[in-house]
């Protein structure tokens, strides 16, 4: 059976592998459009705006939005908020304020990166 020692260097390759994909997406671009609306979310929070997220529409007339539901979803307030959970949006918020795009991305990308970290240590587990 083969050892385990080979699995440090295909983490460092699947690191590689994932940088590479991130450097060919263009920087005004979004893989899914779940993550545009992410997206969106994550610069409101890097604002100061919080959950809320400028309706350019609804300024011409509030019965007009800019966001579609059930992506988007409009309070009794008027306010914008994402469909989706908060905390993606405003923990990426943190780096995207320090690094713009690029360091938006680097959340996921770690995150992707531990999560192959514990699956190879998990198979190493199990056998």
């Amino acid at each position: 059976m083969k050892s385990w020692v080979d699995w440090p260097l295909a983490l460092l390759l699947l690191a590689v592998l994932y940088v590479l994909l991130l450097l060919a997406l263009p920087e005004r671009s979004v893989w899914v459009s779940d993550e545009g609306n992410r997206f969106i979310a994550m610069k409101a929070f890097a604002s100061g705006t919080g959950m809320n997220i400028p309706d350019a529409a609804a300024t011409l007339d509030s019965k007009l939005s800019s966001f579609p539901p059930p992506y988007f979803v409009k309070a009794a307030d008027g306010q914008v908020h994402s469909g989706y959970t908060q905390l993606f949006p405003a923990l990426c918020s943190i780096p995207y304020k320090l690094a713009g795009v690029w360091g938006a991305r680097a959340l996921p990308l770690l995150a992707g990166l531990f999560c192959a970290l514990l699956a190879a240590l998990f198979a190493k587990e199990l056998g």
